[in-house]
């Protein structure tokens, strides 16, 4: 199961990444969440578990959308 606890991390290093553009979660471009996609591995939030659900939930695009932004 997701710890609430890491699902809050990823929100908020989410929310971290929008504030630096300065945007929201939910416009972000293509480009910009293959960016911030590259950053969650890095810091290993692609490795919790149901992780990919949380950030699409968050950012407004569909699982598969940020499957694609992953790669």
């Amino acid at each position: 199961m997701l710890d609430p606890a890491n699902a809050e991390s990823i929100r908020e290093r989410i929310d971290q990444f929008a504030v630096s553009l300065p945007a929201t979660p939910q416009p972000l471009k293509a480009e910009q969440r293959r960016t911030l996609m590259q950053e969650l591995k890095q810091a290993g939030f692609l490795e919790v578990r149901k992780s990919m659900e949380v950030i699409a939930a968050h950012l407004g695009v569909s699982r598969a959308t940020v499957y694609n932004d992953a790669k």
